[in-house]
């Protein structure tokens, strides 16, 4: 039976009576499980004015979560463009590769 690489598609979900931060804490620690098991990509996803999730950064999210990680492939899915520039996308990636080169892919996607 071939590998099938598994990946994981995090919202960053605030769970009822915790806080943005217990939020972050808990996606970090399901990114760490993820690499412990072998799964070969966890991805965030970009979310605004929903006060459940806390994915609005991805960039932020992504540095803090690579930095607790060491060999999962990392990215968003999607950045939206219609939120930020793409000049500051492409600084805030490229930032983030500088210290972790190589393990993040960038998804980007349009809002209205």
């Amino acid at each position: 039976m071939p590998d099938i690489p598994l990946g994981v598609l995090d919202l960053v979900p605030i769970p009822s009576g915790s806080t943005a931060a217990d939020a972050l804490r808990n996606s970090i620690d399901l990114a760490q499980q993820a690499e412990r098991f072998g799964y070969a990509r966890y991805w965030f996803a970009e979310h605004h004015l929903n006060p459940g999730v806390a994915g609005t950064s991805p960039a932020v999210v992504l540095a803090l979560t690579a930095s607790a990680t060491s060999t999962i492939r990392l990215g968003s899915g999607a950045v939206q463009l219609g939120h930020r520039t793409a000049l500051s996308t492409v600084e805030e990636f490229g930032l983030i590769d500088a210290l972790h080169p190589g393990r993040f892919d960038l998804g980007l996607g349009r809002s209205g």
